[in-house]
């Protein structure tokens, strides 16, 4: 590879920028690779004063500049979602705010990251004018300059000429990154996050898709030369499906550590064979997503335990240079289990590397329960390993399925049981590659009909809707709230109403009346009984209501539905 010429970028001024392009260096010669960070260079110019920002000796910031320098030239780092750093080409610093603003900052890595401006624009309402640019910092505080022209925050500066700046673009980075690229045989696209910006604790995504930028930079360089790479270095997965569909070579890391260059390196020119697996599913949109604060997966059938959908990415997915056949799959039930953590049953199966590389294969064993008393997982892991396999060669493979692995969590008794039942053993490649299967009958526990004859959480439902659970500190227990208009209703299946004639809650409601409407077997059914809650003053604030039910015989679901704004805490049947 001698005489080859490679571009290698990334967006994201940090250590682990210049890690990527080193690692790419010791293999190729510097002489081999041309680089470019693909970021705009810009100068902002104040409408009030009608002159660029230019950082002076003390670093500070004065509307001044009757000429674009480098004092005048920012690097602009557009991670998008509102998050936006300014790098002076002057005296290689970032724009901050810490008791002023000035360009002083080494680094955006930080628990609170001074760096970070959050951009926004403001219209004339003139419609041939462009838009003018306005600023906030990290802390909320509004960018404007003073009577001086110097750059400076306040709380309330309106919308004055002295908060506006227009933005001229010096150098457009996608257009160099372009340029490489025509020059060069293979390009080397980096991209990510930076891991204190955007998302991290405190902070969410609005967004899933990669920043504007960098996927504008992906689609510009793959136009200029169709032999290009992606490398994602980030915290988290993408909604890349432009880049799924075109891109020939993409390669995800976490930010790893400071041989993460070497290690990239090593895996684009083949003297590493990887074998990462993803460890959370990659989905095409975040409109396949529930609103952030809802927790419930099971409800709304997310992550790769529930998600019916086609993912972008599967849960375990990875590939690697090799390629690997399973066989031969035989489950046997372990007739003497320990006395812990009891091994149940033993999966044997076998693994042949079919490629002409050696390689490794993560195995990985997902089970089903195929009829249960509640809603179980489409899948769920039981077992992986990563194993060597060599050209050629054929390795068996054992799994120990323990008691613990197949175990649940069943609300009618408050314990964890093993249901006795049919299961189905799936074992692949990833969460969604079934290569072999096998169905086998699991002596477990028969789980009884609820009874509710004690007062039973509420939290302790089958199912629900528009509901959400609280805690309440002066009970110090939970409880569920109604958190929307709509169909609101929790479900408790299979009880015993033989002989019952009368339901106990303890509920409340702080807005208006309320009712809990008590329906059997089906929410479309009319309501046997209806109860009334009294406004109680607060959502965990409770009262006793009781009333009387019609006798209803055998084994039946009971559903509660809600009027306004209630809390339940628990309910009792009685005879």
């Amino acid at each position: 590879m001698a005489d080859k010429n490679y571009m290698d970028w990334y967006t994201g001024y940090s250590d682990y920028n210049i890690s990527v392009l080193d690692g790419l260096k010791n293999l190729l010669g510097a002489q081999q690779v041309n680089y470019d960070n693909a970021y705009d260079i810009v100068a902002l110019k104040s409408k009030a004063t009608g002159k660029y920002l230019s950082v002076k000796e003390d670093d500070t910031v004065v509307a001044d500049g009757d000429r674009i320098t480098k004092a005048e030239s920012f690097e602009l780092h557009d991670w998008d979602f509102g998050s936006q750093n300014l790098f002076s080409l002057k005296n290689n610093h970032f724009l901050r705010e810490e008791d002023g603003l000035k360009v002083d900052g080494e680094n955006t890595y930080g628990w609170f990251v001074k760096e970070w401006l959050k951009f926004g624009e403001y219209h004339d309402n003139v419609e041939e004018c462009e838009p003018y640019l306005i600023m906030d910092t990290w802390n909320d505080l509004h960018v404007t300059t003073d009577e001086q022209g110097q750059l400076v925050t306040c709380n309330l500066p309106g919308m004055s000429d002295r908060r506006q700046f227009s933005k001229d673009v010096v150098s457009d980075g996608i257009a160099r990154a372009v340029k490489i690229a025509k020059e060069s045989d293979v390009a080397i696209v980096c991209v990510g996050n930076d891991p204190m910006q955007v998302a991290r604790e405190c902070f969410d995504r609005p967004d899933i898709v990669l920043p504007k930028h960098q996927s504008d930079l992906i689609k510009a360089v793959y136009d200029a030369n169709p032999n290009t790479i992606v490398v994602f270095v980030s915290s988290y997965p993408y909604a890349v499906n432009w880049e799924k569909k075109h891109i020939p070579a993409m390669v995800f890391s976490s930010h790893a550590g400071p041989e993460l260059g070497t290690a990239i390196a090593d895996v684009l020119f083949g003297n590493y064979n990887p074998a990462g697996r993803t460890p959370m599913t990659w989905y095409k949109s975040v409109h396949e997503l529930p609103d952030i604060m809802d927790y419930d997966i099971i409800k709304n059938n997310i992550t790769y335990l529930y998600y019916r959908g086609e993912p972008l990415y599967p849960f375990g997915y990875g590939l690697s240079y090799s390629s690997f056949e399973y066989s031969d799959l035989k489950i046997s039930k372990v007739e003497k289990p320990l006395p812990n953590d009891k091994v149940i049953l033993q999966l044997n199966l076998k693994v042949t590397n079919t490629s002409e590389l050696d390689g490794e294969e993560v195995v990985q064993v997902y089970f089903r329960a195929n009829n249960p008393r509640v809603k179980r997982p489409l899948r769920q892991l039981c077992g992986f390993q990563r194993v060597p396999i060599e050209s050629g060669a054929t390795k068996e493979l054992v799994f120990e399925i323990c008691e613990s692995d197949l175990e649940f969590y069943d609300v009618t008794r408050e314990k964890l049981c093993v249901e006795s039942g049919e299961y189905t053993f799936m074992v692949g490649g990833h969460s969604l590659d079934c290569r072999l299967e096998q169905t086998l009958y699991i002596e477990g526990e028969v789980i009884p009909p609820q009874t509710l004859r004690k007062l039973t959480p509420a939290i302790n439902y089958d199912d629900k809707s528009g509901i959400q659970i609280d805690f309440s500190k002066e009970r110090n227990t939970h409880y569920v709230r109604t958190t929307k208009m709509g169909q609101r209703f929790i479900k408790f299946g299979t009880v015993d109403f033989t002989g019952v004639s009368k339901i106990e809650m303890n509920a409340g409601t702080h807005v208006g009346k309320g009712v809990i409407h008590i329906h059997i077997d089906s929410l479309n059914e009319e309501p046997i009984a209806s109860l009334q809650v009294p406004i109680t003053g607060g959502p965990a604030w409770f009262t006793t209501i009781q009333g009387s039910i019609p006798k209803v015989q055998g084994i039946h679901d009971l559903y509660l539905t809600f009027e306004e704004e209630i809390s339940l805490l628990d309910l009792k049947l009685s005879e």
